[in-house]
């Protein structure tokens, strides 16, 4: 294997830096009124990334990150006694036809 020169090096590291400087980083409350303007205007998606200056791409991405938040943040965690209680008794139980 050829040693790596000082040269491509030095190359590699600038183009490490000038990627780092492309990199766009978005607050939360952006993402936040990205996804309200989304969901309640009439926009399409792509409209909406061209008037923001955010890809498409990353717009799809907040979008389920969004909606995957909203599901669950009404889920309710799972109540274990309830179900022995009460739910795997009627679960389990013969159907009852009135005789006695």
């Amino acid at each position: 294997m050829a040693p790596v020169s000082k040269l491509t090096l030095t190359s590699y590291r600038r183009t490490l830096r000038k990627r780092q400087e492309m990199v766009k980083r978005y607050t939360d409350k952006f993402r936040r009124d990205a996804m309200r303007i989304t969901t309640t205007s009439d926009l399409t998606r792509p409209q909406v990334s061209s008037d923001l200056g955010v890809g498409l791409s990353t717009l799809n991405r907040w979008a389920q990150k969004h909606q995957h938040d909203d599901l669950m943040s009404i889920a309710k965690p799972f109540n274990f006694d309830y179900f022995l209680l009460y739910d795997l008794p009627r679960i389990v139980s013969p159907p009852h036809f009135g005789y006695s």
